[in-house]
């Protein structure tokens, strides 16, 4: 019992730092992205799979839905794509009590063998209020006091995932 709450504890703690470290990275404009080919169904279930085990203990569904049957390679940074997912499914696994936590995408061409890609994570987990709505993406941020005493998290998660969806271009809000 003794070591399993110390291993907990220390991955609690790298998680910690890895999430200042990239905070910092990205404060400083040092961080780098890559463009490589890649599948997103396959990055999405890679995704899944790092956070299935949470969601099985607590006995969530997880699936995921191509909302237009979309599977074309895309040409990102799929490790980024990967945590910004990552970070989102565990937001999702860690606020959902008993329910589901879906994925589903959809795209749309732009021309120029260009698409956007809208990628959504639906949960049916404790919901949130929409004055909390506003500071969801702000760096150490979080929804109140018992809710991070309760649940966890440092407040980096989603502040490092609008920085990441940012830098590819893109956009993240919550709803």
């Amino acid at each position: 019992e003794y070591l399993m709450t110390i291993k907990k504890s220390g991955e609690s703690l790298l998680s910690i730092i890895n999430d200042i470290l990239d905070f910092s990275r990205i404060e400083r404009g040092k961080i780098d992205l890559e463009r490589r080919p890649f599948k997103l169904e396959t990055c999405i279930r890679d995704a899944m799979g790092l956070i299935s085990s949470l969601a099985r203990e607590k006995g969530l569904e997880l699936n995921y839905v191509a909302g237009d049957g979309f599977s074309e390679t895309i040409e990102a940074d799929e490790s980024r794509v990967k945590q910004v997912l990552v970070n989102l499914l565990s937001n999702a696994v860690k606020f959902t009590e008993i329910g589901t936590i879906e994925v589903s995408w959809q795209a749309s061409k732009k021309g120029d063998g260009r698409y956007e890609i809208h990628i959504w994570v639906r949960d049916s987990g404790i919901g949130i209020s929409s004055e909390v709505m506003g500071r969801l993406f702000r760096p150490f941020s979080q929804a109140d006091a018992s809710t991070s005493r309760k649940y966890g998290g440092n407040g980096l998660g989603l502040a490092i995932s609008k920085r990441l969806v940012e830098l590819m271009g893109g956009r993240i809000w919550a709803e």
